[in-house]
Formats: C-alpha cells, structure tokens, sequence
C-alpha cells in the first residue's frame, strides 16, 4: 500500500463511525428528553406525554386568543382613525395645488393678454 491509501482508507472508516456515534447520541438523547421525571419512559408513556404538553399548548393559547384579538381590534381602529385624518389631509393638499393651480392658469390668461396688448401697440402686430 501506498502513503496516500493509509489515509483514504482511515477517513473511509473514521467517518461511518463517527456518524454513527453521533446519530446514537442524537437518539440517546431525545429518548431521555421524552423520559417522564427521570424514570423510563414506555413508547406510549411517552406518546401521552407529548399529547398532553400539546393540549397544555393548545389551551394556554386558546386562553391568550381573545386579549390579541382585542388588541388587534384596537390597533384596526387606532390604523383607521390615522387613515382617515391622513386622507382629509391629503384632501386639503389636493385643494390647495388645485387653488394654486387655478391662480397659475389665471396669471398665464392675464400674460397673455397682456404680451397680446404689448405686439399689438409696440410692434403692430396682431
């Protein structure tokens, strides 16, 4: 054998192992966190265990639902009330550029009359 094979060959066993050593320890340790106060747990033992943390879950939740659903209510109305005064503001900015608007196009009407009057007497032209 080679240099270069010893070393192929020990990664090539190394690394099953040392996945497998992991996944047991990965198992080990969920066995143990399924394991009801420290004694053994049974398969089913630990399937009501876990059934009964979820109702736990389950309930715990159904008790905070309606204090959220009364906030986002109050926030619903809070967005609202925003809404609505931001939309009369910007009612009032769309009035006044309509006004400033009107005032612009009747200033341009009186220039022109007025550069009319001026080719008109100064420069005879019509």
């Amino acid at each position: 054998m080679t240099d270069t094979q010893w070393p192929t060959i020990a990664i090539a066993i190394i690394a099953p192992l040392s996945a497998l050593l992991y996944s047991n320890r990965r198992i080990t340790g969920a066995k143990e966190t399924l394991r009801p106060l420290g004694r053994k747990a049974t398969g089913q033992e630990a399937y009501r265990t876990c059934l009964a943390e979820i109702g736990e879950s389950k309930q715990a939740l159904r008790l905070e639902m309606p204090t959220l659903h009364g906030e986002i209510r109050e926030t619903k109305q809070t967005l609202r009330g925003e809404m609505q005064t931001l939309r009369g503001d910007m009612r009032l900015g769309f009035e006044r550029i309509s006004n400033k608007l009107d005032h612009l196009a009747g200033e341009v009407a009186i220039l022109k009359e007025l550069m009319s009057t001026h080719w008109r007497e100064h420069h005879k032209i019509k």
